[in-house]
């Protein structure tokens, strides 16, 4: 949520639904809408975390920076059916992470989905590590 002079992130939500939730919005279509063509919604300015600074939002890169330096970023919203996946290490087989779902394993090993999978079945090697799914 970023102020209406477009200078300060004020609140960093989970997803669009949470910042939806805060401004008591009925759905999100007004959040995404704001996202997807920079306008503001509720009196706020929004745009996606992972997002870089643009022609409607030149300082993006600056304001998070500043933000960070008093704020810790939210974490991510699990699902309720997500399945925890986890990091072993490959030679002594212990717990090195456990990951809220496959598609943050996905997102920080850089695999696909498919090979994951397939590493997880066979239980072979994956990016120096074994994965399993947490029981």
């Amino acid at each position: 949520m970023i102020d209406l002079k477009k200078t300060e992130i004020t609140k960093v939500f989970e997803d669009q639904k949470g910042a939806s939730a805060d401004r008591c919005f009925s759905n999100g279509a007004a959040i995404s809408k704001a996202v997807n063509k920079g306008t503001q919604s509720g009196g706020f300015y929004f745009k996606n975390w992972s997002e870089n600074s643009n022609d409607k939002f030149p300082q993006f890169d600056e304001m998070k920076a500043t933000y960070l330096e008093t704020n810790t970023l939210p974490e991510p919203r699990s699902t309720k059916n997500a399945l925890k996946v986890q990091c072993l290490d490959s030679e002594t087989k212990e717990v090195v992470k456990t990951f809220q779902n496959i598609q943050e394993v996905i997102r920080e090993h850089r695999c696909s989905r498919d090979t994951l999978k397939k590493a997880i079945k066979d239980e072979t090697l994956l990016r120096g590590y074994f994965f399993k799914m947490a029981e």
